[in-house]
């Protein structure tokens, strides 16, 4: 992975402190980006991970389950309803998908399979 020099410096101060929380957002596949960034967080603090596809989060689901890294793994289903809202009236948009996608959380542990 190339880093400029300040986001070197960024990622070394994260991983030399440690960070207390995670919260992955992206596009890309989590399990490898789990795989770099896990050991920067602290034992005990959470880990969420957001997709709009649950299959990437399922993966990531087994790693951590497997690794022994993560407990407390919970993949759930966000649900979003847009109402519109009206003088004297609302109700829920009729042409809108319910699904806003996906939401893998766990707690980080040592890791009891080492």
């Amino acid at each position: 992975m190339l880093l400029c020099g300040q986001c070197k410096a960024t990622a070394a101060m994260l991983f030399d402190l440690g960070c207390n929380s995670q919260v992955l957002a992206s596009k890309h596949e989590p399990v490898s980006i789990l795989r770099a960034t896990l050991p920067a967080l602290l034992i005990g603090c959470p880990i969420v991970i957001y997709s709009e596809h649950i299959e990437p989060l399922s993966r990531a689901f087994a790693w951590l389950k497997t690794s022994g890294t993560a407990i407390r793994l919970e993949l759930t289903e966000t649900w979003c309803r847009e109402l519109q809202v009206v003088v004297g009236c609302s109700h829920p948009s009729m042409t809108m998908s319910a699904n806003a996608g996906y939401v893998l959380s766990a707690i980080k542990t040592a890791n009891m399979t080492s």
